[in-house]
């Protein structure tokens, strides 16, 4: 059966009264949202995610004509399933971002050295150990 779009939604706006609060009201309308589902909707069959996924976009989309979601930017190609390897990986960006080990241009912070100018850090050689090793960092 079909899914009820505003009950989908309503489980969602919480999550971007955020956003919200940190992107100023004049860009709203212009943000990008993309909406990236990870492991619990893997275990879904494709046809499954899509009603989520179909009723989530008109949900919001409903919601934006009542000024409850202002970020009208958002397309239905952006509610996806994120594979396990780009969850991973978007994983570790997070954890180093929240760690102060890359800023948020994804530039390397290499203590005692400033911000490389390259993402993740190819002007170094060990580089990579700082964004994916060791211990001192996440991964």
């Amino acid at each position: 059966g079909r899914l009820n779009a505003t009950h989908v939604a309503h489980h969602m706006l919480p999550l971007f009264d955020y956003a919200t609060i940190i992107i100023p009201p004049v860009y709203h309308s212009t943000t990008p949202v993309r909406i990236s589902c990870t492991a619990g909707m893997r275990l879904l069959p494709p046809d499954e995610q899509n009603r989520v996924y179909d009723a989530l976009f008109e949900g919001l989309r409903e919601q934006s004509t009542t000024g409850m979601f202002p970020f009208t930017d958002l397309k239905r190609e952006n509610v996806f399933t994120l594979d396990g390897e780009r969850e991973g990986f978007f994983g570790a960006v997070a954890a180093n971002y929240l760690r102060g080990v890359v800023d948020a241009e994804l530039k390397v912070i290499i203590p005692d050295k400033g911000i490389c100018t390259n993402k993740f850090g190819m002007c170094e050689q060990d580089a990579e150990n700082v964004v994916f090793g060791p211990s001192r960092h996440y991964v």
